[in-house]
C-alpha cells in the first residue's frame, strides 16, 4: 500500500499545489503549463522519496520556483528544477539539517548562477563533499 502523503507531507490538494507553483512562478516570471508543474511537483516528491526524506510540509517546488525562476540558466526548466531538487535532498542529507532550506535554497542559486553557470553537476560538486560540514 502506498501512502504518498507521507512522502510529501501535505494536505493540500493537487489543484492547490498546482495553484501555489503557478503563482510562485508569476512572482518569479517564469511561464510554465500545468503539465509542467506537475513535472516539477512529481520530480520533487520522487526526490524525496529517493532521499528517504520526510516533510510536514510539501513545499519544495514553490520554493525552487521561487528561488530559481528568474534565473537565466535555467532553460529547460522542469529538468533543471527536478534535478536541483534531487540536489537539495542529498544537501540536506549530507548537512544533517543545520542548515535550513531557504539558507541551502539560496547558497544553490548563488552558485548556480554564478561559478557555475546553469551546470546542475558542477553545482553539486562545488556544494557537496562537506561545503556545510556535513560530508567528507
Amino acid at each position: 500500500m502506498e501512502f504518498p502523503l507521507m512522502h510529501t507531507g501535505g494536505l493540500a490538494s493537487g489543484a492547490d499545489r498546482v495553484q501555489s507553483v503557478a503563482c510562485a512562478a508569476a512572482r518569479a516570471g517564469l511561464t510554465l503549463t500545468d503539465g509542467d508543474i506537475r513535472s516539477i511537483c512529481a520530480a520533487c516528491e520522487r526526490a524525496l522519496r529517493e532521499s528517504n526524506r520526510i516533510e510536514l510540509e510539501p513545499g519544495l517546488p514553490e520554493a525552487l520556483v521561487e528561488a530559481f525562476g528568474n534565473s537565466p540558466w535555467l532553460d529547460p526548466a522542469v529538468e533543471t528544477l527536478g534535478a536541483l531538487a534531487e540536489l537539495f535532498y542529498i544537501l540536506k542529507n549530507e548537512t544533517h539539517d543545520r542548515i535550513s532550506d531557504e539558507s541551502l535554497l539560496q547558497r544553490m542559486r548563488e552558485t548556480f548562477d554564478g561559478p557555475c553557470r546553469g551546470s546542475v553537476e558542477r553545482l553539486a560538486d562545488l556544494l557537496g563533499g562537506g561545503l556545510y560540514g556535513g560530508g567528507e
